[in-house]
């Protein structure tokens, strides 16, 4: 035996019309604040991007200038002494 449909009263009615269209609008607005906020996210991602990108320029140069400087610190040494170091140790 099959149930009988329950017929929704007109009060009922427009309790859940009410319901349905505030529900529709909040998530029409976190549809639209999602998409803005996906907006801001790409901006800043570019931009942190832009920023490693800078500092990693910036780290290889600073590495490059040191390793040209003690090369020539280097070649400096060892053009003078014997090789470093060594010599009679005495006490």
């Amino acid at each position: 035996m099959q149930k009988r449909a329950v017929v929704v009263g007109g009060e009922e009615k427009k309790a859940r019309d009410l319901m349905q269209k505030l529900m529709t609008l909040r998530k029409e607005k976190v549809a639209k604040r999602r998409v803005a906020q996906e907006e801001r996210r790409k901006v800043h991602r570019k931009k942190v991007e832009e920023n490693a990108e800078k500092r990693s320029e910036r780290e290889k140069k600073e590495r490059d200038d040191y390793w040209r400087k003690e090369g020539k610190k280097r070649k400096k040494s060892e053009g003078e002494g014997a090789g470093g170091g060594g010599g009679k140790r005495r006490r």
